[in-house]
Protein backbone atom coordinates (compact mmCIF):
# COMPACT_ATOMS: atom_id res chain seq x y z
CA UNK A 1 0.00 0.00 0.00
CA UNK A 2 2.79 2.38 0.84
CA UNK A 3 4.48 1.54 -2.49
CA UNK A 4 1.24 2.33 -4.42
CA UNK A 5 0.82 5.68 -2.70
CA UNK A 6 4.42 6.50 -3.42
CA UNK A 7 3.96 5.76 -7.12
CA UNK A 8 0.89 8.03 -7.35
CA UNK A 9 2.73 10.88 -5.67
CA UNK A 10 5.65 10.43 -8.07
CA UNK A 11 3.39 10.55 -11.16
CA UNK A 12 1.62 13.75 -10.08
CA UNK A 13 4.88 15.40 -9.13
CA UNK A 14 6.43 14.71 -12.56
CA UNK A 15 3.35 15.66 -14.66
CA UNK A 16 3.65 19.48 -14.26
CA UNK A 17 7.26 19.32 -15.38
CA UNK A 18 6.40 17.32 -18.50
CA UNK A 19 3.49 19.65 -19.34
CA UNK A 20 5.73 22.67 -18.93
CA UNK A 21 8.23 21.16 -21.35
CA UNK A 22 5.62 20.60 -24.10
CA UNK A 23 5.55 23.16 -27.04
CA UNK A 24 2.17 24.02 -28.48
CA UNK A 25 2.23 26.39 -31.50
CA UNK A 26 -0.06 29.42 -31.37
CA UNK A 27 -2.15 29.14 -34.53
CA UNK A 28 -4.51 31.88 -33.46
CA UNK A 29 -1.97 34.66 -33.85
CA UNK A 30 -0.20 33.30 -36.90
CA UNK A 31 -0.50 35.29 -40.13
CA UNK A 32 -1.23 33.11 -43.18
CA UNK A 33 0.36 34.53 -46.32
CA UNK A 34 -1.77 34.42 -49.52
CA UNK A 35 -0.01 34.25 -52.84
CA UNK A 36 -2.08 36.03 -55.51
CA UNK A 37 -2.18 35.03 -59.18
CA UNK A 38 1.02 35.48 -61.13
CA UNK A 39 -0.87 37.18 -63.98
CA UNK A 40 -3.30 40.09 -63.62
CA UNK A 41 -5.72 40.68 -66.53
CA UNK A 42 -6.78 44.17 -65.43
CA UNK A 43 -5.95 46.95 -67.90
CA UNK A 44 -6.10 48.08 -71.51
CA UNK A 45 -4.87 46.07 -74.48
CA UNK A 46 -4.62 46.26 -78.27
CA UNK A 47 -3.75 43.72 -80.91
CA UNK A 48 -4.22 42.21 -84.36
CA UNK A 49 -6.04 39.10 -85.54
CA UNK A 50 -6.52 36.85 -88.53
CA UNK A 51 -9.96 35.44 -89.25
CA UNK A 52 -11.78 32.91 -91.37
CA UNK A 53 -15.46 33.40 -92.19
CA UNK A 54 -18.02 30.90 -93.42
CA UNK A 55 -21.56 32.10 -93.92
CA UNK A 56 -24.68 32.40 -96.05
CA UNK A 57 -26.36 35.43 -97.59
CA UNK A 58 -30.02 34.81 -98.35
CA UNK A 59 -31.62 37.00 -101.04
CA UNK A 60 -35.42 36.82 -101.10
CA UNK A 61 -37.65 38.18 -103.87
CA UNK A 62 -40.33 40.01 -101.88
CA UNK A 63 -42.98 39.41 -104.58
CA UNK A 64 -42.55 35.67 -105.15
CA UNK A 65 -40.79 34.61 -101.97
CA UNK A 66 -38.12 32.77 -104.00
CA UNK A 67 -34.80 32.59 -102.13
CA UNK A 68 -31.25 32.43 -103.48
CA UNK A 69 -28.65 31.36 -100.88
CA UNK A 70 -25.06 32.38 -101.55
CA UNK A 71 -22.38 30.56 -99.55
CA UNK A 72 -19.54 32.88 -98.53
CA UNK A 73 -16.03 31.96 -97.41
CA UNK A 74 -12.83 33.90 -96.93
CA UNK A 75 -9.92 34.95 -94.74
CA UNK A 76 -9.45 38.40 -93.25
CA UNK A 77 -7.31 40.62 -91.03
CA UNK A 78 -8.20 43.17 -88.37
CA UNK A 79 -7.32 45.12 -85.25
CA UNK A 80 -8.63 44.85 -81.67
CA UNK A 81 -8.78 47.18 -78.66
CA UNK A 82 -10.24 46.41 -75.26
CA UNK A 83 -10.09 46.62 -71.50
CA UNK A 84 -10.41 44.13 -68.62
CA UNK A 85 -11.10 44.33 -64.92
CA UNK A 86 -10.25 41.33 -62.72
CA UNK A 87 -11.91 40.62 -59.37
CA UNK A 88 -10.41 37.50 -57.81
CA UNK A 89 -10.86 34.93 -60.59
CA UNK A 90 -13.65 36.78 -62.42
CA UNK A 91 -12.75 39.00 -65.38
CA UNK A 92 -15.12 41.56 -66.94
CA UNK A 93 -14.39 43.75 -69.93
CA UNK A 94 -15.30 45.32 -73.26
CA UNK A 95 -13.75 44.78 -76.68
CA UNK A 96 -14.05 46.33 -80.14
CA UNK A 97 -12.62 45.05 -83.40
CA UNK A 98 -12.65 46.12 -87.04
CA UNK A 99 -11.26 44.32 -90.05
CA UNK A 100 -11.32 43.37 -93.69
CA UNK A 101 -13.53 40.32 -94.00
CA UNK A 102 -12.59 38.66 -97.28
CA UNK A 103 -15.82 36.59 -97.22
CA UNK A 104 -17.30 36.21 -100.71
CA UNK A 105 -19.28 33.73 -102.80
CA UNK A 106 -21.15 33.24 -106.07
CA UNK A 107 -23.97 30.93 -107.18
CA UNK A 108 -26.56 30.72 -109.96
CA UNK A 109 -29.53 32.96 -109.24
CA UNK A 110 -32.74 31.01 -108.64
CA UNK A 111 -35.18 33.51 -110.09
CA UNK A 112 -32.87 35.35 -112.52
CA UNK A 113 -31.91 32.17 -114.35
CA UNK A 114 -29.57 33.88 -116.83
CA UNK A 115 -27.47 35.55 -114.10
CA UNK A 116 -25.12 34.63 -111.29
CA UNK A 117 -25.77 36.05 -107.81
CA UNK A 118 -22.76 37.01 -105.70
CA UNK A 119 -22.39 38.35 -102.18
CA UNK A 120 -19.46 39.56 -100.14
CA UNK A 121 -18.77 41.20 -96.80
CA UNK A 122 -16.12 43.84 -97.41
CA UNK A 123 -15.46 44.77 -93.80
CA UNK A 124 -16.97 43.93 -90.44
CA UNK A 125 -16.66 45.07 -86.86
CA UNK A 126 -18.04 44.37 -83.41
CA UNK A 127 -18.47 46.10 -80.05
CA UNK A 128 -18.88 43.49 -77.34
CA UNK A 129 -18.97 42.82 -73.60
CA UNK A 130 -16.74 40.02 -72.27
CA UNK A 131 -16.94 38.01 -69.07
CA UNK A 132 -14.92 35.02 -68.00
CA UNK A 133 -12.81 33.20 -65.46
CA UNK A 134 -9.05 33.53 -65.07
CA UNK A 135 -7.03 30.41 -64.37
CA UNK A 136 -3.83 32.36 -63.75
CA UNK A 137 -2.31 32.78 -67.23
CA UNK A 138 -5.39 31.36 -69.01
CA UNK A 139 -8.61 33.34 -69.54
CA UNK A 140 -11.78 31.52 -70.61
CA UNK A 141 -14.54 33.91 -71.68
CA UNK A 142 -17.91 34.43 -73.30
CA UNK A 143 -18.75 37.49 -75.36
CA UNK A 144 -21.77 39.19 -76.98
CA UNK A 145 -22.71 42.52 -78.48
CA UNK A 146 -23.22 44.65 -81.59
CA UNK A 147 -22.05 43.64 -85.08
CA UNK A 148 -21.74 45.89 -88.16
CA UNK A 149 -20.60 45.25 -91.73
CA UNK A 150 -20.61 46.51 -95.28
CA UNK A 151 -22.25 43.98 -97.59
CA UNK A 152 -22.42 43.94 -101.39
CA UNK A 153 -24.77 41.93 -103.60
CA UNK A 154 -24.44 41.61 -107.39
CA UNK A 155 -26.19 40.01 -110.34
CA UNK A 156 -23.95 39.24 -113.33
CA UNK A 157 -24.89 40.01 -116.01
CA UNK A 158 -27.26 42.65 -114.69
CA UNK A 159 -30.88 42.41 -115.70
CA UNK A 160 -31.78 45.01 -118.33
CA UNK A 161 -32.83 48.26 -116.70
CA UNK A 162 -31.22 47.46 -113.33
CA UNK A 163 -27.96 48.42 -111.66
CA UNK A 164 -26.99 44.82 -110.94
CA UNK A 165 -25.42 45.82 -107.63
CA UNK A 166 -26.54 46.77 -104.12
CA UNK A 167 -24.24 47.93 -101.32
CA UNK A 168 -25.32 48.77 -97.78
CA UNK A 169 -24.27 48.90 -94.17
CA UNK A 170 -25.69 46.12 -92.01
CA UNK A 171 -26.30 46.18 -88.24
CA UNK A 172 -26.91 43.06 -86.19
CA UNK A 173 -25.63 41.08 -83.22
CA UNK A 174 -22.93 38.57 -82.33
CA UNK A 175 -22.14 36.07 -79.58
CA UNK A 176 -19.26 33.71 -79.01
CA UNK A 177 -16.65 32.10 -76.77
CA UNK A 178 -12.88 32.11 -76.59
CA UNK A 179 -9.68 31.50 -74.71
CA UNK A 180 -6.68 33.75 -74.16
CA UNK A 181 -3.26 32.77 -72.82
CA UNK A 182 -0.59 35.12 -71.48
CA UNK A 183 2.83 34.05 -72.69
CA UNK A 184 4.38 36.99 -70.83
CA UNK A 185 2.88 39.65 -68.57
CA UNK A 186 2.43 41.92 -71.61
CA UNK A 187 1.75 39.49 -74.50
CA UNK A 188 -1.23 37.16 -74.92
CA UNK A 189 -2.45 34.83 -77.65
CA UNK A 190 -6.17 34.47 -78.33
CA UNK A 191 -8.50 32.02 -80.09
CA UNK A 192 -12.15 32.98 -80.50
CA UNK A 193 -15.36 31.85 -82.22
CA UNK A 194 -18.23 34.22 -83.08
CA UNK A 195 -21.66 33.63 -84.54
CA UNK A 196 -22.84 36.78 -86.32
CA UNK A 197 -26.29 37.78 -87.57
CA UNK A 198 -25.84 40.95 -89.64
CA UNK A 199 -29.53 41.75 -89.83
CA UNK A 200 -31.61 42.41 -92.94
CA UNK A 201 -31.69 45.09 -95.64
CA UNK A 202 -34.02 45.53 -98.60
CA UNK A 203 -32.58 46.30 -102.04
CA UNK A 204 -35.06 48.57 -103.86
CA UNK A 205 -36.58 48.02 -107.27
CA UNK A 206 -33.94 48.48 -109.97
CA UNK A 207 -30.96 47.51 -107.83
CA UNK A 208 -30.79 43.73 -108.29
CA UNK A 209 -34.00 43.15 -110.25
CA UNK A 210 -37.44 44.46 -111.11
CA UNK A 211 -38.66 43.60 -107.59
CA UNK A 212 -37.37 44.49 -104.14
CA UNK A 213 -35.05 41.89 -102.58
CA UNK A 214 -34.53 41.23 -98.87
CA UNK A 215 -30.88 40.48 -98.07
CA UNK A 216 -29.94 38.71 -94.83
CA UNK A 217 -26.40 37.58 -94.00
CA UNK A 218 -25.27 35.22 -91.23
CA UNK A 219 -21.75 33.99 -90.54
CA UNK A 220 -19.51 31.83 -88.36
CA UNK A 221 -16.14 33.48 -87.73
CA UNK A 222 -13.00 31.99 -86.19
CA UNK A 223 -10.21 34.29 -85.04
CA UNK A 224 -6.60 33.87 -83.94
CA UNK A 225 -4.95 36.96 -82.49
CA UNK A 226 -2.13 38.45 -80.46
CA UNK A 227 -2.63 41.26 -77.93
CA UNK A 228 -0.31 43.65 -76.11
CA UNK A 229 -1.38 44.56 -72.54
CA UNK A 230 -0.49 48.05 -71.31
Amino acid sequence: MRKLLGSIVLVFSVTPVVAADLYLPDFGNSAIAYAGPAHDWTGFYAGVYGSYTGGITSTTNTSSGVVTDVTMRGAGLGVTVGTNYQYEQLVFGAEADLGWSGATGTTACVILTTSDCSADIRWSGTLRARAGIALDSVLLFGTAGLAVAEGVGKTTPALTGTDGIYSAGFVGWTAGVGAEVKVTEAISLKAEYNYVDYGKKTAPVGALGNDPYDIHAKAHIGKLGINYHF
